[in-house]
């Protein structure tokens, strides 16, 4: 009995590997996508906020440009999201600071820059830690899973060793 239960994979096994297949599928591993993704993210970011400039919606570029910070580093990581916040503040001083159009940085704009970069570092940490306790728990889970099931089977093989042993006795007591 025991032979048959080595031989399949387990319920067990097939839990892990998915576990570790759920894992993997929830990052992005390739550096060409994650940079991309870093990239990709600051520019709909900015064609919102560039949108919604448009549209007479004033001072939104901050929240959505952090937005596009904080995908980044939620789905490729924290290298990816440097480069994501230094596109973002190059892209904020371009287009939202005077003289606009420009890379210039005036010394009346240093606490603005200071402030939006400072929040950019705080979404990118907050997005980072986030991710590691979502991984972790989600690693818990997996292991507390797998320890049920294997609990389970070993009570089911015990009831399966009492029962054959009281057959076994019954057996003798009637010869």
């Amino acid at each position: 009995m025991i032979t048959d239960h080595a031989k399949k994979p387990t319920g067990v096994e097939v839990r892990r590997s998915l576990a570790r297949w759920n894992e993997e599928s929830h990052r992005i591993r390739s550096p060409i996508l994650r940079y991309g993704l870093s990239v990709v993210s600051v520019a709909i970011g900015l064609g919102l906020a560039l949108a919604l400039q448009h549209y007479q919606f004033h001072d939104i570029e901050l929240p959505v440009l952090t937005m596009s910070i904080a995908v980044t580093t939620w789905y490729a990581g924290i290298r990816p999201s440097v480069l994501a916040i230094v596109l973002a503040v190059a892209s904020f001083n371009y287009f939202f600071t005077e003289p606009f159009y420009s890379f210039a940085v005036t010394a009346s704009d240093l606490p603005y820059f200071f402030i939006f970069i400072t929040w950019a570092l705080i979404v990118a940490w907050f997005s980072a830690a986030g991710r590691r306790i979502e991984n972790g728990l989600r690693q818990a889970r997996d292991r507390l899973q797998v320890e049920l099931e294997q609990r389970q089977r070993r009570e089911d093989e015990i009831q399966q060793l009492k029962s054959g042993t009281r057959q076994a006795g019954c057996g003798t007591r009637s010869e």
